[in-house]
Formats: structure tokens, C-alpha cells, sequence
């Protein structure tokens, strides 16, 4: 297996798409460093802006298994608890061949106030993206340093995501996709596809990935 840590060259592969007259920006700076480290990554999220802001690896060949890590804390950021706008879409895995953001993770306020983490799968059946499972994050407004590690493998009727808040009993095991796909890149900050309807900061650290 080979590891690629991706926030060190975060400040080099800043990609930005779309127009707004406020503008999400990704800096990286010590308010941001989790888990011990010296900096992370900072996502500001404006009020009204719809451009997406992120980094991204293309070391990824054709891979049939990743295992994600990273770090993330949601306490600098306000969302509603119904509607539109809620979702933070933070980690997309791209198959090139299909031209396909194929498994995409997020964060989500729910009803009760509290975040939790969500995934969607394209399914290649269906040809639609589904909900591939969920759990717990945190508490809403909390400051947590939390540690997200997700399993993916593809396969027709057996594709695999797992995913587990490190250190906690927080987990969701999916082994039923129908997700028939590679990975040729991975990319990972705010993706603002129906508008985050919200107005703060995620902070990311230690971003990596094993294939």
C-alpha cells in the first residue's frame, strides 16, 4: 500500500470553480491544526457564495480499495436543521474513465441539532446516487477534534464502504453497493452542489489515504 498526505501541498493545489459575489476560500493556518499538528486547513464558508474550494490527489491509478483518513472539526460552523443547505459535502472519490464523482461523504445537521456524517453511492443499477449509510459526529456547536477513517472497495451487488469515528463507537458498514468503479483521484474540502446555506469555518488536518 502506498500513503499520500495531501494538506502539506494544500496551499499549491487550491482549486476554486464557479462564481459568486462572496467567495468560499481554503487557507491553511495554526487556527485550523488539529490532532497535535502545527497547521491545518481553514474552509470559510460567505455568506451566499457557491463556489467549491478545495485539494486534490491524482496519485490514485485505478484503484479498487482506498482506506481515507483525515481530521475535521465542525465547531466554527452555523447550518440550518432542515432544508436545503445543510449538508457539508467535504470528500469525493473520482472514477475518470466513467467521468463520475462516485462516493461522495458529508456532514450533516440533523433535527436534533447534532451532526452526522453521511455518504452517497452511485449506484451503477440504479444509475442514481443513493444513500450509502451514516452515523454520529457531534454534538452541534461542540469543540471536537474528530478522526474519520472510511473503507471503500467497488463491486456489483458487493461493493463495500465502511466508515468509523475513530475512538468511538460511531461506525456504519455498508456491503450491499452496487458501486462498479475505480478511484483515480480524491479530493477533500467544501463542494457546494444546491448551496451550503450557512456562514463560518471547517477546519481539516492530517488528510491521507492508503491504497
Amino acid at each position: 500500500m502506498k500513503n499520500k498526505v495531501l494538506l502539506v501541498l494544500a496551499a499549491a493545489v487550491l482549486l476554486s470553480a464557479g462564481a459568486a459575489l462572496a467567495q468560499n476560500t481554503l487557507t491553511v493556518n495554526n487556527t485550523a491544526a488539529l490532532g497535535g499538528t502545527t497547521f491545518g486547513m481553514d474552509i470559510s464558508v460567505a455568506a451566499g457564495a457557491t463556489n467549491s474550494v478545495y485539494v486534490q490527489s491524482d496519485h490514485p491509478n485505478a484503484e479498487t480499495h482506498l482506506l481515507m483518513r483525515l481530521r475535521m472539526n465542525l465547531v466554527a460552523a452555523t447550518a440550518p436543521i432542515s432544508g436545503a443547505g445543510r449538508n457539508v459535502r467535504f470528500l469525493r472519490v473520482f472514477d475518470q474513465a466513467a467521468n463520475r464523482f462516485h462516493t461522495i461523504l458529508f456532514a450533516q445537521r440533523q433535527q436534533t441539532g447534532n451532526w452526522r456524517l453521511a455518504a452517497w453511492s452511485f449506484d451503477t443499477v440504479a444509475n442514481a446516487y443513493v444513500f450509502a449509510g451514516g452515523h454520529f459526529l457531534s454534538a452541534y456547536a461542540t469543540n471536537l477534534d474528530i478522526q474519520e477513517e472510511c473503507d471503500w472497495t467497488p463491486g456489483t451487488g458487493n461493493g463495500i464502504l465502511t466508515c468509523t469515528r475513530v475512538g468511538s463507537a460511531f461506525t456504519f458498514n455498508n456491503a450491499a453497493l452496487n458501486n462498479n468503479f475505480v478511484a483515480d483521484s480524491i479530493s477533500t474540502g467544501l463542494f457546494d452542489f444546491d448551496g451550503y446555506n450557512s456562514v463560518g469555518h471547517v477546519y481539516f488536518d492530517e488528510y491521507e489515504f492508503y491504497r
